[in-house]
């Protein structure tokens, strides 16, 4: 099992602030020794496939620009993405069959990782090519390591609340439509989201116990707020439903908000009690490339610039240290003070109750109960 950096494992924490442990000082990474893996890794125009689990298009083309456009000029290799939402079964089916294509997985959370571990799925890393004790301690383990740390946060248009003494502040507060009337935008698949936790906190819930999650109590305060939430299924539809005025405010990831204000609409975020969930990037079993798909991995961690230039594009960082992250980029970030009273996803309270919470958001789409 991972743990965090207080030394409880994520299913134990409740309200976490992790500025510690995300915080933005020096750190130069091991790039000598990166260099050195790479110079010995030669793909001479070879593709190199790595699968993201949903990634938008915005967060490919991140990845391109920073950690592969840079694993590319060291080593000769072309990179492809292969975005793929959701699931492990793909992954299985290609392992059982002995034909996996991919070479580098970016699965899009620790419950998927586990699963996918206990099934035989992943490859071990080398740790003399992959130095996960630059990271922070207990986000790795010897199958992989957390990565792209993001959030669902309160996301509203700055028009429809100016006066900002009166405008919401907690992520809870997307559930309360007695001080916030309106309707609200809110993502179609609860496990991602904090849907349930932000449920519980507004029905009186303190975020340090929303785990265990009282599944009725949550679907029940879900009911009292039907009739104003409008659902969506894509980063790019929050920001046109929040752009277009279809929502007062959104529950919306903190990258998507950073994107949409790149491109010319300005989203108001909060971070108070969002819940942080982390990908988890992975080799898989009998990959294709498999030296290369070592030599990927350690390069991401050991190349901290473009870490930086990653989050200038998509402010989803990895437990690491940073250095030079400037200020308007921070404020898209899980880092340092916008970890203040974040809650750590419970991965394997999800991966125990994901059929029963499935199936009860399903039956509420339909009934509304």
């Amino acid at each position: 099992m991972l743990r965090i950096h207080s030394g409880k494992s994520l299913a134990a924490t409740g309200t976490l602030a992790l500025a510690v442990a995300l915080a933005v000082t020096v750190y130069s990474g091991d790039t000598a020794a990166a260099q050195a893996t790479s110079d010995a890794i030669k793909g001479d125009g070879q593709p190199f496939l790595i699968w993201t689990e949903g990634g938008s298009q915005d967060f490919q083309n991140a990845l391109m620009d920073t950690y592969l456009k840079g694993f590319a000029n060291d080593t000769g290799f072309v990179p492809v993405t292969d975005a793929f939402c959701c699931g492990t079964s793909n992954l299985q089916q290609q392992v059982d069959s002995g034909n996996v294509k991919w070479s580098v997985l970016q699965l899009a959370s620790q419950a998927e990782f586990e699963a996918a571990k206990k099934a035989g799925l992943l490859a071990k890393l080398d740790p003399k090519v992959v130095p996960t004790n630059k990271l922070e301690p207990g986000t790795y383990d010897d199958h992989g390591f957390q990565a792209f740390l993001n959030s669902f946060v309160l996301g509203y248009l700055p028009a429809s609340y100016p006066d900002a003494s009166t405008a919401p502040q907690k992520f809870e507060d997307l559930f309360d439509t007695k001080s916030f009337p309106g309707k609200r935008c809110l993502f179609k698949y609860p496990e991602f989201a904090g849907l349930l936790e932000g449920a519980l906190m507004a029905d009186g819930v303190p975020p340090a116990k929303v785990y265990p999650i009282d599944i009725n109590r949550a679907f029940a305060k879900l009911a009292q707020i039907k009739s104003d939430i409008v659902w969506y299924d894509s980063g790019s539809q929050a920001t046109q439903l929040l752009a277009n005025g279809t929502c007062k405010m959104a529950e919306i990831l903190n990258g998507v908000a950073q994107s949409a204000h790149a491109n010319g609409t300005e989203i108001t975020i909060k971070w108070d009690h969002t819940v942080l969930v982390p990908a988890m990037m992975a080799l898989p079993k009998n990959g294709p490339n498999q030296a290369a798909g070592q030599a990927f991995l350690g390069h991401m961690i050991s190349n901290s610039q473009e870490g930086v230039n990653f989050l200038k594009h998509v402010a989803y960082p990895l437990p690491m240290k940073y250095e030079g992250v400037p200020e308007d980029v921070l404020k898209w970030a899980p880092l340092e003070k916008n970890l203040n009273g974040t809650i750590v996803e419970d991965w394997k309270w999800y991966a125990d109750n994901i059929k029963e919470v499935t199936d009860k958001f399903n039956n509420f789409l339909v009934t509304g109960q």
